[in-house]
């Protein structure tokens, strides 16, 4: 819906705000971010969203949040936590379109629940990408912890 892109677009930086100020006071762990590292993962996150929205091509948010994803786990957040900021964006969209459409001089009541049903789908969308990048990070082989000493060589002078 390019209205919606539109909007989006337009207001990016209080959209990324309001999602720094929303995960600050919701999840514990973003507390202790910066805000400007919170500000600009949002950002970055919300500009691969909003090109989603448009494409419907999950390549770039894919990449976006892989990034943003093995940046949280190298950080020691909890996979909720890295969920729980995904999710974040149905309900600080939904109040921004709200305030939005109602600015609109038209009745808008059609199109803020063809936006909402866009937003949610796309949300959840997002969401499975999560899961799979955090699928995808468990899988995957870790080298050992500890020291292999078989393998070492010792000198003695």
């Amino acid at each position: 819906m390019i209205l919606v892109y539109s909007l989006l677009s337009e207001n990016r930086d209080q959209i990324a705000n309001q999602l720094a100020s929303y995960l600050r006071s919701e999840a514990r762990p973003y507390a202790r971010m910066s805000r400007f590292e919170l500000k600009e993962s949002m950002t970055g996150i919300l500009t691969a969203y909003s090109d989603y929205l448009i494409s419907e091509n999950r390549n770039k948010l894919k990449i976006v949040l892989g990034y943003w994803v093995k940046r949280r786990l190298s950080q020691s957040f909890q996979a909720g936590d890295i969920l729980k900021a995904t999710l974040s964006f149905g309900p600080v969209l939904r109040v921004f379109l709200q305030e939005s459409f109602r600015k609109m001089p038209d009745d808008q009541g059609a199109n803020f629940n063809k936006a909402m049903k866009l937003i949610e789908a796309s949300v959840f969308n997002m969401a499975d990408i999560v899961i799979e990048l955090l699928d995808d990070h468990k899988q995957a082989p870790r080298p050992p912890k500890s020291v292999d000493l078989s393998k070492m060589m010792i000198y003695r002078g």
